[in-house]
């Protein structure tokens, strides 16, 4: 996927952690609630997040770009 800037890199990591409405990424992050409902809209519209019916959030499968993936060949 695409690059992220901090704030969506910072809200992406929040929801991997378990954080999963916008209430609860802003505490965890310390961002002001408009800034994480956009950053998470912006999260789902790259493909990173998928939102539910109950407007909470998962991550997908996508990789980020920049970090390091573990390819199972046994460096690192």
């Amino acid at each position: 996927g695409p690059a992220l800037d901090p704030d969506l890199e910072a809200v992406l990591a929040a929801v991997e952690a378990g954080e999963s409405s916008c209430d609860a990424v802003a505490t965890a992050t310390g961002l002001s609630g408009p800034t994480v409902a956009a950053a998470l809209a912006r999260l789902e519209l790259l493909g990173y997040l998928t939102c539910s019916s109950l407007g909470t959030y998962s991550r997908t499968l996508l990789p980020v770009p920049g970090r390091n993936v573990p390819l199972g060949c046994g460096h690192g």
